[in-house]
């Protein structure tokens, strides 16, 4: 049976991060999503979980979906919202934003625009938020964690881009294998196509997807493109927004920034890869997993890529849902202590300030609340 889902749209995050995020200042992105309808068993309950999906470079958000299918079927609790989206650079959310859209789009930006989707979707406190990423998706689920503890409760990312060794990029021969391997990257992505079978084919053979698993490469060239009034077929997303794409990544790899954000981050967090990944710098995996928070998971997969969730899907959701479920229990007995507190009188709530004003001061500064500053 397939999906039961809605469109929808969003205006982004604004004023973005650098001033060319857009062409004209006054310029306002949107950001378009799909809410998936679960199982008429699993709609109704307390404290129900969502689930948010964020893509990768040169994807979009119908990949995500037979992930979301196994979920359904398999998540014992429950469910929510269940949004997968498209960054404002890439898939119907690039249509609308065609001709807006600047030169300059660090991550940092998608994972504000995330926020702002849990924040406009999701009532705060209604149920465990849990964000689930892939590549540049999976950077930006460590952000937007780091943007909002309060309203995001796990991150699941795969095989995130995060880290890079600054002194990578003061060698000759670094920078120079760099600027050769994005030229190859851009040589292999097309805009146009003859017509349906051309991009068929392209999709099949040539692009990144060709090793994609059956039902996720028929979502992707059913998603990918549109068809244009003359017959051919256009991608969504343009060549120069997935470089811009892969360029940005300088900004979020250098500097330890994604790496500085996750050691600060207070939720679970399940770090997954597949074990033939070269993606990545050859050390990042190791360096992402050595910085997570105490407590935080990672899964191997067995052969994978870095593109394994959509190459191997049944074992990349093996690997996560067991995650997601701790999480959600976890979550679940935080909201509960949390909705203690709701509708305090003011005797209470002076007596209990004063209570935790009064444990506050006597164990400052060797306190775990203060352990990070």
């Amino acid at each position: 049976m397939p999906l039961e889902k809605r469109t929808e749209t969003i205006e982004a995050h604004y004023p973005r991060q650098t001033p060319w995020g857009t062409m004209r200042p006054e310029d306002r992105l949107k950001i378009v999503y799909n809410v998936y309808t679960p199982p008429d068993n699993k709609q109704t309950g307390e404290y129900p979980i969502n689930l948010v999906f964020v893509h990768g470079t040169g994807m979009c958000k119908e990949l995500w979906e037979d992930m979301i299918e196994r979920f359904f079927q398999e998540f014992d609790g429950p469910i929510g919202k269940v949004i997968s989206v498209d960054a404002a650079t890439h898939g119907e959310s690039a249509l609308l934003n065609e001709g807006s859209l600047g030169w300059a789009q660090p991550w940092t930006d998608g994972a504000r625009d995330i926020v702002k989707l849990v924040r406009e979707t999701i009532p705060y406190g209604s149920g465990p938020t849990i964000l689930v990423g892939h590549s540049m998706g999976g950077a930006q689920c460590v952000h937007a964690a780091f943007f909002a503890p309060a309203e995001i409760d796990a991150i699941a990312v795969v095989d995130p881009v995060s880290y890079t060794p600054d002194e990578l990029m003061t060698e000759q021969g670094a920078r120079e294998f760099i600027a050769k391997r994005m030229g190859k990257v851009r040589k292999g992505i097309r805009e146009t196509f003859t017509d349906y079978d051309d991009y068929e084919s392209f999709m099949k053979t040539r692009y990144l997807s060709q090793g994609f698993a059956p039902r996720i490469l028929d979502d992707f060239i059913k998603h990918g493109a549109e068809k244009q009034p003359d017959g051919t077929y256009r991608f969504k997303t343009t060549p120069e927004q997935q470089m811009i794409g892969y360029y940005s990544a300088l900004y979020t790899i250098l500097h330890d920034f994604t790496i500085s954000l996750l050691r600060q981050l207070s939720c679970p967090v399940l770090h997954l890869a597949g074990t033939n990944s070269t993606f990545n710098y050859p050390g990042a995996i190791d360096v992402f997993r050595d910085n997570m928070p105490k407590g935080c998971e990672y899964v191997d997969i067995e052969d994978g890529t870095h593109l394994v969730p959509f190459e191997k899907p049944e074992e990349t959701f093996k690997g996560i849902l067991p995650f997601i479920s701790k999480s959600y229990e976890q979550a679940v007995e935080k909201l509960k202590e949390t909705d203690k507190r709701r509708n305090l009188s003011k005797q209470d709530a002076d007596k209990l300030f004063k209570q935790m004003y009064e444990e506050t001061a006597k164990s400052y500064p060797i306190h775990k609340r203060y352990s990070k500053l």
